[in-house]
């Protein structure tokens, strides 16, 4: 009984061993290449167990299995590898060892295809064949303590520039007044005052700048460059452990030019969290700037940077980087306008010397052969660098000012045309062949006299109560009949007034349409409508119907569109739709502006033949060097062919509301523009306008004026 206990004993302790001895060799096997077959199989399989199984005793005393697990997870992980696959090398016989070449094809979910080259050295210990492992064998250049992280690399918004190449918008960075919070434990209110004395500031804002300054720098000041004098920076630099920095600390959006084209071209900032509520933003990166108004806004997914990503070892001193997957960042597009900045800016200057908050107004410059928006100035404006900074500053006060300078009057004030629309009236009536130009009023029994006004004129049979058409010059024998030569060149509302109802109802109608009055106006920013009548059927008033022909009862205008019809006098009457991005670009390795989409010129209507439209501009010709347009362009007719029209609307429906408009087009001695000024206050718009003619007659008298 006892052998036979002793029997079956014998027998369970060497099939115990066999088994163990099999489960051993299944794995190790016993020759170079089968260990390094079964260790490339286990490792495409993620068989961890068998993997480590198969190291040497060194390696598995430098790793346990839980660390040997980790190393392989935390890659893969990041990496997002679903399967992998091997393709085996050349094997180098080492004479103790046997080295295996193999590129490991990593199959990732979000990467593609990731492909590395790596290799491990198998070792004959005893009666098997082991690995000798390294964490290379995780992913090539991994060494023991490296640590993986993923990063976002950030692309830069893309800049803006005007249409010679000057840059309007950048990035940038501030100069940086700053230092090591942890020198100035005891002495930060002392250093505040100092550098607030040096810069004329205030010493508690510098000191609680400094004070809520995230991390370990602390910065005192930002300023923008030319802001900071060489005395002002040599001072600072006398202080003990303050330093400055240009160019890597505040990153800013910056615009050199300040004030100039603010509303047009809007501003950016920072995402916010319930930005991300929208699809669009949700996978933007922190600090990613978003267009809120103007081109910044409506051109935003050009802008726009694409993040890329970075996948990356870490040394354990984290000096050496070993980049494992990277897909660069995308740099927004640029923006090419058709703005020239200098003509912008120094009408922008001029405005603020002159009107000096006397009044609101605009200045329009357009190409009237392609729409091309030249300058597009709306007073008051406001610095754009408010808006440099991620956060925001001193921008309180633009909320509360009664002139709006947030406005961009340009393409969201709408205003009677007044007086300027007789150039577009006198148009209409020569198109439809109810006047000519020497067509004269019907004066018999049709002027009422009135002592204390002048002329007035209303129709026979009428039953108009309050409001009578004023002739401009009474009687003015000296001046001639009044025709349409004289109804423009010296404004008169009589014969506008009694050309509308002449022409009629149902023609205004249809000139409206032609002339695209009321139509969606395309633009690369919003444009509020235009209107001849909030609604047709009031034109059954004849009383409203003569108004409207010099531009008065309902009619309506935005500047932008204003202009843009008037240049149809330098465009054989057609009237081109206005653009101010003419193109998309990338700037190459050579800082060089390459467009990739270029604005085609298009109609926006076809309104009237060039004869008629160069019989007006004969007219105004004369308006410009004979009649109420001449104050606007004295000194320039001499050299400069300028066609003119002036206008004075009533907004409202009192007199106390006017705005001045003067209108003008150089034919020939400058630049082949037309010209569109508005003001609240009328004799402001001649001076301005005469400026205006002179930088376009030449140039000499712009400047490189901006912020630095």
């Amino acid at each position: 009984m006892k052998v036979k206990r002793l029997i079956l004993k014998l027998v369970f302790i060497c099939f115990l061993t066999v088994s163990v001895l099999c489960i051993f060799t299944s794995c190790a096997g016993h020759s170079y290449d089968g260990t390094a077959t079964a260790y490339l199989n286990a490792f495409t399989r993620f068989d961890y167990k068998t993997m480590y199984d198969l190291l040497t005793p060194g390696s598995q005393s430098a790793v346990d299995y839980d660390e040997f697990v980790n190393y392989h997870k935390k890659v893969y992980d990041l990496l997002k590898v679903q399967t992998v696959s091997v393709e085996r090398g050349e094997t180098v016989d080492n004479g103790i060892s046997k080295s295996y070449n193999y590129t490991a094809t990593f199959h990732s979910s979000e990467y593609g295809e990731l492909s590395y080259d790596m290799q491990f050295e198998v070792y004959k210990k005893t009666d098997f064949y082991l690995v000798a492992w390294t964490p290379s064998n995780v992913v090539a250049g991994m060494n023991w303590n490296d640590r993986v992280f993923s990063s976002t690399l950030k692309g830069n918004r893309g800049e803006i520039f005007d249409r010679n190449g000057r840059v309007i918008v950048k990035n940038d960075y501030a100069i940086t007044i700053y230092g090591i919070k942890e020198n100035f434990k005891d002495n930060l209110p002392a250093v505040s005052t100092l550098i607030s004395q040096i810069l004329g500031t205030d010493a508690q804002s510098v000191y609680d700048k400094f004070s809520k300054s995230y991390g370990d720098t602390g910065i005192f000041a930002t300023m923008f460059k030319g802001e900071l004098t060489k005395e002002q920076e040599d001072a600072i630099l006398q202080i003990e452990n303050v330093k400055i920095n240009r160019d890597s600390i505040t990153p800013i959006r910056y615009y050199p030019y300040g004030d100039a084209l603010a509303q047009a071209l809007g501003y950016s900032t920072p995402i916010t969290p319930e930005d991300r509520e929208q699809e669009i933003y949700k996978y933007l990166a922190d600090g990613t700037r978003i267009g809120r108004s103007g081109i910044e806004l409506q051109f935003d997914e050009y802008l726009q940077a694409k993040d890329g990503m970075q996948i990356y070892l870490l040394s354990d001193d984290s000096k050496t980087k070993t980049v494992l997957y990277e897909n660069p960042a995308q740099n927004g597009y640029d923006l090419k306008l058709t703005v020239d900045i200098l003509i912008q800016k120094n009408v922008t200057s001029y405005m603020n010397k002159n009107f000096n908050n006397k009044t609101t107004g605009t200045a329009t410059v357009i190409e009237p052969t392609t729409g091309a928006v030249v300058s597009m100035v709306s007073y008051p404006s406001y610095n754009a660098n408010i808006y440099a900074y991620d956060k925001a500053t001193n921008y309180g006060d633009l909320y509360e000012n009664k002139f709006t300078p947030l406005l961009n009057r340009n393409i969201q004030g709408t205003y009677p045309p007044g007086s300027i629309f007789k150039s577009i009236m006198a148009t209409i009536g020569l198109d439809t062949g109810v006047v000519s130009t020497s067509t004269i009023f019907p004066y018999e029994n049709e002027i009422q006299n009135y002592s204390y006004e002048k002329d007035r004129w209303r129709p026979k049979g009428s039953n108009w109560s309050h409001y009578i058409v004023r002739e401009a010059f009474p009687n003015a024998g000296n001046k001639g009949r009044l025709d349409m030569n004289r109804g423009l060149i010296w404004s008169d509302n009589i014969y506008f007034g009694w050309l509308a109802m002449k022409v009629g109802k149902d023609n205004m109608i249809k000139y409206a349409n032609k002339l695209g009055i009321g139509d969606t106006f395309l633009f690369d920013l919003p444009v509020k409508k235009s209107q001849m009548a909030t609604e047709f059927s009031t034109l059954d008033n004849q009383k409203l119907l003569a108004d409207t022909g010099f531009g008065q009862a309902q009619m309506l205008f935005t500047p932008l569109q204003l202009c843009s019809t008037f240049s149809m006098f330098g465009n054989d009457g057609t009237i081109m739709q206005p653009y101010i991005v003419q193109s998309i670009c990338i700037t190459d390795e050579n800082g060089n502006l390459k467009e990739i989409s270029t604005t085609e010129p298009k109609v926006f209507k076809d309104a009237f033949n060039k004869n008629v439209v160069l019989q007006v501009r004969n007219i105004l010709e004369k308006t410009a060097t004979q009649g109420t347009g001449k104050s606007g362009v004295k000194g320039h007719t001499d050299t400069m062919r300028i066609a003119a029209k002036t206008g004075t609307a009533q907004t409202g429906t009192t007199s106390t509301g006017i705005v001045g408009w003067y209108a003008g087009l150089v034919i020939d001695g400058g630049q082949k523009d037309a010209v569109l000024v508005s003001c609240d206050e009328g004799d402001l718009k001649f001076a301005c306008v005469k400026y205006i003619f002179s930088l376009l007659k030449d140039g000499s008298e712009l400047t490189e004026e901006n912020y630095g």
